[in-house]
């Protein structure tokens, strides 16, 4: 894969922040409070015998798999990443949503940071689509009218 050439559009590189500041503040509150987290990933995982060093393991790939999209959308102008940032933080905000009375019964302190991401997601899909970001993804994407040196 080639780099993308050219300016990134304000969307772009606001989207790609704000995936960036996502990622790394899920990262930091997983971090700072590792039993917390660890007490999370044993709830969403109980068949797996968790303990600090795996859920730092846990915390660490959840990290770099949020860094994935990121990549693809700023470095390499693949659309698949932004259709992938689409579906999968629509799916976050449908589970948010469907289990909102069950972590405001138990989880409150929780429940605050997941609306504010949910919010940030609903602002980056939006970002995705502007018609800056339209036109930069068709431009610079592969196949696209940076390319043309391929089909002469």
């Amino acid at each position: 894969m080639k780099p993308a050439a050219g300016p990134r559009p304000w969307s772009i590189r606001v989207a790609c922040f704000l995936l960036l500041v996502i990622g790394s503040w899920t990262f930091w509150i997983g971090m700072r409070d590792l039993f917390t987290a660890q007490g999370v990933f044993i709830e969403r995982f109980p068949w797996w015998s968790w303990n600090r060093d795996w859920t730092i393991v846990a915390l660490s790939a959840e990290f770099t798999i949020a860094l994935i999209p990121v990549t693809l959308i700023y470095v390499f102008a693949r659309g698949i990443a932004r259709w992938l940032v689409t579906v999968f933080g629509s799916i976050k905000i449908y589970m948010l949503l469907a289990s909102v009375v069950d972590y405001w019964q138990r989880l409150e302190v929780l429940l605050t940071p997941l609306l504010v991401e949910s919010a940030i997601y609903l602002f980056v899909i939006g970002l995705l689509f502007t018609p800056g970001a339209r036109r930069w993804f068709v431009q610079t994407g592969p196949g696209g009218m940076t390319d043309v040196a391929t089909f002469e």
